[in-house]
């Protein structure tokens, strides 16, 4: 796994637990071809995340999210499945290296899961991230395939957070 997603475990963590009275998921992706059901879930527990994993193996959910770099954060919204906010977890992680031990002084996605919870309007959507680029090769493309999600069910990407509403 990488080492970005080693240094935000503690980070996605927290946010599961903050969130988790507020009926708030969190969910993982892992558009990673080489990694399979096996590798993750050693990665999984090696890193003591207990959070769901969509196995992305087609590349088609990032690609349709437009993620471009390891450990991209997205907020969506359950009533209008809109993303309300993307970017990094927090400024800890918005640079080329993780800074997990710093203080947090900018916590876009509590902030953006927070404003959905009170039903108030994401102030920030969008934060730079300069973490490593995933790898460009796709074997499928996003355009010949529509994702279909369904509001039964909550999808998240790399620490995307998703308040359920009725």
């Amino acid at each position: 796994g990488s080492q970005n997603i080693r240094d935000a475990a503690p980070a996605l963590k927290a946010l599961k637990a903050a969130y988790a009275a507020k009926d708030v998921p969190v969910f993982l992706l892992n558009s990673n071809t080489a990694d399979n059901r096996e590798t993750i879930a050693a990665e999984m527990k090696t890193l003591g995340l207990d959070l769901p994993v969509l196995i992305d193996d087609t590349q088609l959910i990032g690609e349709s999210l437009g993620v471009s770099r390891v450990g991209e954060a997205f907020v969506i919204d359950p009533k209008t499945w809109k993303i309300v906010y993307h970017g990094p977890i927090d400024d800890r992680f918005a640079g080329k290296t993780a800074k997990p031990n710093a203080k947090v002084k900018k916590a876009y996605v509590s902030d953006a899961i927070s404003s959905l919870v009170s039903g108030e309007a994401v102030k920030v959507s969008t934060a730079k991230i300069d973490a490593p680029k995933l790898s460009p090769s796709r074997t499928y493309s996003a355009s010949r395939s529509r994702p279909r999600f369904s509001r039964s069910a909550t999808y998240s990407i790399s620490g995307v957070m998703m308040p359920r509403r009725a």
